[in-house]
């Protein structure tokens, strides 16, 4: 769809990827830009819920995110 709107990235638009697909930054040609999961954060807090040693309630809201800028993604002026 880019190539078919002759978008280019990162000059026209930015592409940030919510995942660590390798794959992905391949199909694209370039480093993506990733947003990291706290995936072993996630992971604690949902054992906690299931096992009953926390309600879902009493768990933080947020959770703290990374930005991995690669390639796809430029500074504005």
């Amino acid at each position: 769809e880019l190539e078919r709107r002759t978008l280019k990235v990162p000059e026209n638009i930015s592409l940030v990827s919510f995942s660590s697909f390798s794959w992905l930054s391949q199909a694209c040609g370039m480093e993506l830009a990733q947003v990291g999961n706290p995936v072993q954060e996630l992971g604690l807090f949902a054992a906690r819920i299931a096992s009953g040693a926390a309600d879902a309630g009493s768990l933080p809201r947020r959770l703290p995110l990374s930005l991995f800028p690669g390639k796809s993604i430029r500074k504005l002026k």
